[in-house]
């Protein structure tokens, strides 16, 4: 209700502590933050792996279908771990497995995209885990997440809109340890079939910044999200994409 120009708010549908407890119909919010503990020189995805030469992008491999590979390097995480994904379809799908150590543990659901781990048993991880994906092409398998020592979550600013939805990135935040200017943080998007394409960029000097869209950017089904630095060696690197994902039945 209002009285004069003061609006009243009796409820919480339509505040944004609404949309984090996923209280509006057809909407969701996901935050996705991302750290690079040692940057190599040139772009890199924010995500775990960034410090790895060669590994420094996420790889937006087409896969049509693999199954996923979990490992620790400690011998003592035996808990459970929950990959998130994508379908071959872009339809969200989810897989928890048994960690066996330092064995590796494949699993049984088929994915096209992996954008987190999350430890889900009722212990954290002791050692590093990593999840794998297969690439017929390499004839390899490649990682997609990692979740470092007692964090018990991955940490990656990569994301793929599910089909039948469209995402709204509202904010990006970013942060450098290193006093270099040149540190480049720049949101990188591809349509299917498409390349990647620059849709905003600002640079750090040992801050963190956080960019507010009040028309937030839009990115359609199946379009790939890249939260990538641009920086010098050995620098950390925060970033985290806030997006709120929309059923396309809502919009239509």
């Amino acid at each position: 209700m209002s009285r004069g120009s003061v609006q009243i708010v009796s409820s919480l549908a339509e505040t944004p502590i609404s949309l984090a407890a996923g209280l509006r119909s057809g909407h969701s919010f996901k935050h996705l933050p991302g750290v690079i503990q040692g940057s190599k020189v040139g772009w890199s995805t924010i995500w775990r792996r960034g410090k790895e030469t060669g590994e420094q992008l996420y790889p937006w491999y087409d896969v049509a279908l693999s199954s996923v590979i979990v490992s620790s390097t400690s011998t003592s995480d035996t808990t459970n771990v929950t990959v998130e994904g994508l379908d071959i379809n872009y339809a969200v799908k989810t897989e928890t497995l048994t960690l066996n150590g330092t064995t590796d543990v494949t699993g049984s659901t088929n994915f096209r995209r992996i954008y987190k781990a999350h430890m889900s048993g009722n212990a954290s991880n002791v050692g590093e885990v990593k999840v794998e994906m297969y690439n017929i092409g390499d004839n390899a398998y490649f990682p997609v997440a990692t979740i470092a020592p007692g964090y018990g979550e991955s940490q990656q600013s990569a994301y793929t809109v599910p089909a039948g939805h469209t995402a709204f990135v509202t904010s990006i935040t970013a942060g450098s340890s290193k006093n270099d200017s040149a540190t480049q943080i720049a949101l990188f998007a591809r349509e299917t079939g498409k390349a990647f394409l620059v849709k905003a960029n600002f640079f750090l000097s040992q801050e963190t910044q956080k960019q507010i869209y009040d028309s937030p950017l839009m990115f359609s089904e199946k379009t790939d999200i890249d939260l990538r630095t641009y920086a010098a060696s050995d620098a950390i690197i925060s970033g985290s994409l806030d997006i709120t994902l929309v059923s396309n039945k809502v919009l239509i």
